[in-house]
């Protein structure tokens, strides 16, 4: 597993209108009392 203090921030692709999409720069987000945070997976092609 990763430690989050070295990746104190994620860039993600939104669609912001039909077509187009916009590079963000995010905090990961904070899971609160009784809930928890699922990563995504990924698979080797």
């Amino acid at each position: 597993m990763t430690d989050p203090a070295l990746h104190p921030t994620y860039r993600a692709m939104q669609v912001i209108a039909p077509g187009v999409l916009e590079l963000v720069e995010r905090e990961p987000p904070a899971p609160g009392e009784g809930e928890v945070l699922i990563g995504p997976a990924t698979a080797d092609a």
